[in-house]
């Protein structure tokens, strides 16, 4: 609880009158929080470009990783959308598709997040979000091994003595929260996912943990035309902490190389494109350093994401943003 605390504290704590970085690669978070699609993560971005995003895409871990008679990396599909509405844009929507599967479990859920947005002086932002999904589980026994399968000379030929769940899925609600706040150029973030710890348990009760995530990050403009930005994602899932450091390069509001380290054991490349004005295309690349990754065939990684956003309002010029931040 007292992590808890102090991450609040920390998002009341900054307070300063600058301008957000909105509608490109610069914006805080959307590609530092989760290269795939960030309110996911943490509810509370919703809907923070304040227009109407559209977006899916697809990833796999470890490509090679062989299951009994099938592929057995772990694959992901997703599908997202979101939209700030109100005259004021500062409340959001959005839902999200997500499908995750390896060689013996298959994992579904959809989700539907709000964010309320509370501007600090004009253009400071703090944003509470909220979350709630439907979670779905199935197992396939027969791409499991045990034990007693496996005779000493000829590998897996026997079957299992080992009973199988009476029902091979389950369902269960899910809840999740957030914050984010966000200057002219740091943004901090904190979310909370599986809020109620449901049980997704198969042979008894078996709760999933509950997962804290730590998000800050600056955006460095060297010119007009190049931004840098370090940032850190700090995951804590059973009092085990995951670390993801990451430095992105954003060209021109049209460009994106980002090299993200991710849980410390694996090098993740990022490139991505406006290919046009309203369409975006990232593609990611990852190299595992660890030897215990290493191992697993290739051990390697790739993700794709393409997004559209609609237009729903004209742009501000520059001389109206200057007007925004003027006192």
């Amino acid at each position: 609880m007292k992590k808890i605390f102090l991450a609040f504290f920390l998002l009341f704590s900054f307070v300063a009158e600058a301008q957000e970085l909105r509608n490109s690669f610069n914006v805080p978070g959307r590609i530092e929080n989760n290269i795939l699609f960030n309110f996911w993560q943490n509810p509370a971005l919703t809907g923070y470009e304040e227009l109407m995003n559209v977006q899916g895409g697809y990833g796999m871990k470890w490509v090679g990783l062989p299951g009994y008679d099938k592929n057995g990396s772990p694959q992901n599909w997703f599908a997202a959308f979101d939209v700030a509405i109100g005259k004021r844009k500062t409340n959001s929507i959005g839902i999200i598709y997500n499908h995750n599967q390896n060689a013996f479990e298959r994992r579904t859920e959809i989700l539907l997040s709000y964010s309320a947005t509370i501007r600090i002086r004009k253009v400071n932002q703090l944003r509470i979000g909220l979350s709630a999904g439907f979670i779905y589980k199935a197992i396939d026994w027969s791409q499991l091994s045990f034990g007693d399968q496996i005779d000493p000379r000829s590998g897996f030929i026997w079957n299992t003595n080992e009973i199988g769940p009476s029902k091979p899925s389950r369902s269960f609600p899910d809840f999740s929260g957030g914050l984010w706040y966000s200057r002219k150029h740091l943004f901090l973030g904190f979310s909370a996912q599986h809020l109620t710890q449901p049980d997704e348990g198969f042979f008894g009760v078996s709760k999933m943990p509950m997962q804290l995530n730590y998000n800050a990050g600056y955006h460095i403009p060297v010119s007009k035309q190049i931004v840098i930005t370090p940032s850190l994602i700090v995951m804590n899932k059973v009092n085990i902490y995951y670390f993801q450091p990451s430095l992105s390069v954003a060209l021109k509001n049209r460009y994106l190389l980002m090299l993200n380290y991710r849980n410390l054991n694996t090098l993740m490349i990022y490139a991505g494109a406006q290919l046009k004005e309203n369409l975006r295309l990232t593609f990611g690349w990852g190299f595992p350093l660890a030897k215990e990754l290493r191992a697993i065939q290739s051990g390697q990684s790739f993700e794709i994401m393409l997004r559209y956003r609609f237009k729903l309002r004209k742009d501000p010029t520059p001389e109206e943003q200057m007007k925004i931040t003027k006192p």
